[in-house]
């Protein structure tokens, strides 16, 4: 479940407001907590947020939640190896591991 946070900001749009990412069992106890990002007000033209984002469950494996991470903090422009990684997350036990 992700859900917005204060502060909640007039410069940018929701997508980009202070969010934290988790994980609840069927009877409504956080399990795992796989964000909790601020505001991102500084995201450069074209770039991304920093931190986890696009957080989904992984169709093709039990229990598994996936997600990108900018290795470059999310700036386009900057020369990198690599500009992003998969993140992986098993049984909410465990923790996160780069794919």
């Amino acid at each position: 479940m992700q859900r917005g946070k204060d502060p909640f900001s007039t410069r940018v749009p929701f997508f980009y407001f202070a969010r934290s990412t988790e994980v609840w069992d069927a009877s409504g106890r956080k399990v795992a907590a796989v964000a909790d990002l601020p505001v991102s007000d500084e995201v450069p033209r074209q770039g991304v947020p920093t931190g986890p984002r696009a957080v989904a469950w992984q169709p093709l494996v039990p229990s598994s939640l996936v997600w990108m991470e900018a290795l470059d903090g999310g700036d386009p422009t900057k020369k990198v190896p690599h500009r992003e990684r998969l993140m992986t997350l098993g049984a909410p036990s465990r923790r996160p591991r780069p794919r």
